[in-house]
């Protein structure tokens, strides 16, 4: 009864508010302003091939008050670059995914003539990196990196660092 309630509140509470962990450092981080942040006039593109993930980014953002396009992978997300690229500010990019990955996706990005050819893209993994590697993917053009999981305030951290 009362005790099984209390015990899945704290629950709830200690997974959804985790301690904030810093996240990896990037060559191209600008100075996070220590005032209130409005990101309603954001949009952002989720670029994730796994539902769930999708989901649950786009809820995270939603709280922080940003609109969210999403993408199933990278030849979607280069659809809907093509079709919202002036409104889009910040590109979250899955790494591994079919058809074409992160990295392809962030390729065909960087060629393109087009104005959004310079948007911001933070790689997303739950992959652990090591210095070498987030120095590989801020070399090939990554923004940014965010570790899954993560909390809503490394991601207003980032978000807010990026755009």
């Amino acid at each position: 009864g009362s005790f099984a309630a209390r015990v899945q509140l704290a629950l709830l509470i200690s997974v959804d508010s985790p301690p904030a962990m810093p996240s990896a450092p990037s060559p191209n981080r600008r100075a996070v302003p220590e005032m209130p942040l409005d990101f309603s006039s954001l949009v952002v593109l989720v670029v994730d091939d796994t539902p769930i993930t999708r989901r649950l980014l786009s809820h995270a953002f939603e709280r922080l008050g940003v609109r969210v396009l999403t993408a199933v992978d990278g030849l979607d997300a280069l659809a809907v670059l093509s079709a919202h690229g002036d409104e889009i500010r910040l590109v979250m990019m899955d790494l591994q995914m079919p058809r074409l990955d992160g990295h392809g996706a962030l390729e065909a990005i960087r060629a393109s003539p087009r104005r959004w050819a310079n948007v911001p893209v933070v790689a997303c993994s739950a992959s652990v990196f090591d210095d070498a590697q987030l120095a590989a993917l801020f070399t090939l053009g990554f923004s940014d990196f965010l570790g899954k999981p993560f909390t809503l305030d490394q991601l207003a951290r980032l978000v807010s660092s990026n755009v």
